[in-house]
């Protein structure tokens, strides 16, 4: 029973860390393009700093996928564990001729 509450706790808590780090790593991202459109870049710092927004941005959008796809995963573990534990038991065995009450 306790792996099931911790089954639960990671279904909810990974989509939502997976969220802030989109946050956070949109946050940096836009961070970066301010600096960025202060003025007085050359062109070799728009590649610098246009490959750091897009990594930034990468980051952010892997972040989304790993939470979501680990609470998917949490989610369809905990279900087939509540699954066995709820099945019913098996029926007694038919015998020709002898009925079980």
């Amino acid at each position: 029973m306790k792996s099931t509450k911790w089954l639960i706790v990671l279904a909810c808590a990974l989509p939502i860390l997976g969220f802030l780090t989109t946050v956070v790593a949109i946050a940096c991202s836009v961070g970066a393009f301010s600096e960025f459109l202060r003025g007085g870049v050359t062109p070799d710092d728009i590649k610098t700093k246009t490959g750091i927004i897009t990594h930034r941005l990468a980051f952010a959008w892997w972040g989304t996928a790993v939470g979501f796809l680990g609470g998917f995963i949490a989610l369809v573990i905990l279900l087939v564990r509540l699954l066995r534990q709820r099945r019913p038991p098996a029926p007694p065995p038919i015998v020709e001729g002898i009925s079980i009450r």
